[in-house]
This record gives structure tokens, C-alpha cells and sequence, in this order.
């Protein structure tokens, strides 16, 4: 799937794999609140988990063990994330 880039020349366009169209959220394939947990389905890394700190201040994102990114309400320390271990947090 590719995505057009608003404002941009004719025939410049961002695949799903990078630009715009490959950054949480939108590169999230599936979108879900499990428990007061946003979960979102998809393969994220350390830049997205910055983008989410950003998003939502106060709140504790994860990446967990299917590469999901998961936003956990505020609270004390690291939050278990709800798909396996963190990598990052």
C-alpha cells in the first residue's frame, strides 16, 4: 500500500515500509483498548516509542514481544505490557 505525501510533487510518494506512511500510528495494523491499554498491532521501534512518550505525556508506552506498541496508563515504574516482555521501555 503506498500513501500520497500532502503538498508534495507529482509521482513523490512514501511506501508503508518508510516516510510517513511507515510512523506510528500510522503504521498501526490494527488499533485495539485491551484492559485501558491502547494496543497497536504492528512493528515499532525505539523512534515510535519516543514519538508515543511525546503523544502522551504521563503515560507508559512498551513495545512488547510481537513488536506491538502499547500505551499503559499513568502510573509508578514499568508497566508489564499485556503481549510478553518488554524490549524497551
Amino acid at each position: 500500500m503506498t500513501y500520497a505525501r500532502t503538498g508534495s510533487a507529482a509521482g513523490d510518494r512514501a511506501d508503508d515500509r518508510g516516510g510517513a506512511g511507515g510512523r506510528w500510528p500510522t503504521g498501526a495494523e490494527k488499533v485495539e483498548l485491551i484492559h485501558g491499554v491502547m494496543v497497536f498491532a504492528g512493528h515499532f521501534d525505539e523512534r515510535d516509542l519516543d514519538t508515543a512518550r511525546r503523544t502522551y505525556p504521563g503515560r507508559r508506552p512498551v513495545i512488547n514481544a510481537d513488536g506491538g506498541l502499547e500505551i499503559h496508563p499513568a502510573g509508578p515504574g514499568r508497566p508489564a505490557p499485556l503481549l510478553g516482555d518488554p524490549h524497551h521501555c
